[in-house]
């Protein structure tokens, strides 16, 4: 009979592997997983959105670890930085105090491949439950999960990790642009509003604004 200490498993895609895991947590043992979500916060909800009992998920989860990997920025050919007007405008909405602080880049040299980056990073989040997360978890109220969620003393998100790591000239205002996958969402500068009204004019009422997708590779 087999009395294992830890169990490993590899994803979670379905109510039954999830119930699994679960209960198998529920008895004492140590469960490691994986999913596929954009956060830490998300992960929890994901749990309850393939099937899994609001009660079972918040006595048996303890803690979501969310990663993401950016580009370092070569250490051979940094250069100082200053960020777009718009780019200031997105990084404002998750640190509003980069008065003086220093960017920066790489421009690009034969160690880089002419990139500006070598090697990557990890970025990290970490979410521990606590008594007002589980409550909500329990009575399925996801909105109240998220709210308590960020308020939550020591969690950090990961466009927080990130921008940190950019302020400490390690990796780029790009990398931070293209791993935080909100700012589409985020509303729009002054500037980007002229931009979308003269493309929506002119477009068939297509939406202008500048989005992830927009922001150049290196």
């Amino acid at each position: 009979r087999q009395d294992p200490d830890i169990i490993m498993v590899g994803e979670m895609r379905d109510q039954e592997t999830v119930e699994i895991g679960l209960r198998g947590a529920l008895t004492g043992h140590l469960v490691l997983s994986t999913l596929h979500t954009n956060d830490a916060v998300s992960s929890a909800i994901r749990l309850l959105d393939m099937g899994a009992a609001g009660y079972l998920v918040a006595s048996s989860l303890r803690g979501i670890i969310a990663q993401r990997l950016v580009r370092r920025i070569c250490d051979n050919c940094e250069v100082e930085h200053q960020p777009s007007h718009d780019e200031l405008f997105w990084l404002g909405h998750i640190d509003n105090n980069l008065d003086n602080v220093t960017f920066k880049r790489g421009k690009g040299c034969q160690k880089c491949n002419h990139t500006g980056y070598r090697g990557r990073m990890g970025v990290f989040e970490l979410l521990e439950l606590t008594d007002p997360m589980m409550n909500a978890l329990k009575a399925g109220d996801t909105v109240a999960f998220g709210e308590h969620a960020l308020k939550s003393p020591g969690y950090k998100p990961l466009s927080h990790v990130a921008l940190t790591y950019a302020k400490m000239g390690q990796t780029t205002v790009e990398e931070v642009l293209k791993l935080v996958e909100m700012v589409a969402e985020l509303p729009q500068s002054d500037e980007q509003d002229e931009q979308s009204e003269k493309s929506d004019s002119g477009n068939n009422g297509n939406t202008g604004g500048l989005s992830l997708e927009d922001l150049p590779d290196a």
